[in-house]
């Protein structure tokens, strides 16, 4: 017996005409195969899809034939298969997204694109976390000061009060300024860890004629400024390019520097060596970092320049802070 079976599409397609009216021509075809004994596959084309009509197969004679014509759907796009779209777990839990809507992927990182490194862990704290520096003196202290407490600074300590001096001022003549009653206010008040003390230019020449006298004075300053744990550093004058203040101010620092050895609570810092020259005596330059000839002093030979000040400020912070690296 002969079977002819057809089989259809579910329904239309884009450009796809009717079944029924495109069998005539394959049945035709499918007959005259079974006429001339002989298996054959028959194909019909229609329209621009190229899609197959029908497919006739015809088996030997001396086996019952069969004759199948069965119809092949056009060819569609190729199916999409569907990508599985993460849930967070608390919708999952819930059944998906509110309102039935699914969630959106997060964004793909582009390849290559390096991730962004977290910040830097904050610096640690500085050598000097928690200490109060506090510098003053007279004019000749300014760019001292100005520079040391910036190294404090940078260091991770503190600077009790911003750079500043008293003009003019020495411990002879406390009607110009009392030394004494202000260092007492300025301790009570800010209580420093540590204390640079530098003047002695005004009182150079009156000194010279009263040792003694001026070394009670600076006696009972040092007295002063003792406190627990405090460090006081008292800074003496450096060389002198006025005939007058060359002669006598080696006296003060002399007087300077013997009463700080007495008291274990004071460093005396040699100015006059650190801004004098090979033979000991005045300049106006000095070798600076790199070797360079820098200016050290102003032109009326008594007061010091911003490098002449740094220079001063780096024997201060190293003989205070003895191996902290200066900042």
């Amino acid at each position: 017996m002969d079977e002819i079976d057809f089989t259809r599409a579910e329904g239309p397609g884009p450009g796809r005409e009717p079944v029924r009216s495109r069998l005539a021509l394959p049945a035709v075809l499918a007959v005259a195969a079974v006429v001339a004994g002989s298996g054959a596959a028959l194909w019909s084309q229609a329209g621009v899809t190229g899609e197959a009509l029908a497919r006739v197969e015809l088996v030997p004679e001396r086996e019952p034939v069969v004759l199948v014509v069965a119809l092949a759907p056009s060819p569609g796009p190729a199916p999409v298969e569907p990508v599985a779209t993460p849930v967070a777990a608390s919708e999952a839990a819930a059944g998906g997204a509110p309102g039935g809507a699914i969630p959106s992927p997060p964004p793909a990182v582009p390849q290559g694109e390096p991730e962004k490194e977290a910040p830097p862990a904050p610096a640690a704290p500085g050598a000097l976390a928690g200490v109060a520096a506090w510098s003053n003196g007279d004019s000749t202290s300014y760019y001292m000061s100005v520079a040391f407490l910036a190294m404090v600074e940078r260091a991770g300590g503190a600077a009790a009060i911003p750079p500043s001096y008293v003009v003019s001022s020495g411990l002879l003549n406390p009607n110009l300024h009392d030394w004494p009653a202000s260092l007492a206010s300025e301790m009570a008040l800010h209580n420093p860890g540590v204390v640079v003390f530098m003047l002695g230019a005004n009182d150079a020449n009156g000194a010279a004629a009263n040792p003694e006298g001026y070394r009670e004075r600076v006696g009972a300053v040092m007295d002063l400024l003792r406190a627990p744990g405090r460090k006081v550093a008292w800074v003496g004058q450096p060389t002198m390019g006025r005939d007058d203040l060359a002669a006598s101010v080696p006296v003060v620092n002399r007087i300077f520097m013997e009463e700080a050895a007495s008291r274990p609570w004071v460093i005396y810092i040699d100015a006059w060596t650190l801004t004098a020259d090979a033979s000991g005596g005045f300049t106006t330059h000095l070798p600076g970092p790199d070797g360079e000839p820098q200016l050290m002093r102003a032109d009326d030979g008594v007061h010091l320049t911003p490098a002449a000040g740094e220079r001063i400020a780096r024997a201060v912070f190293e003989a205070l802070f003895p191996g902290v690296a200066i900042p």
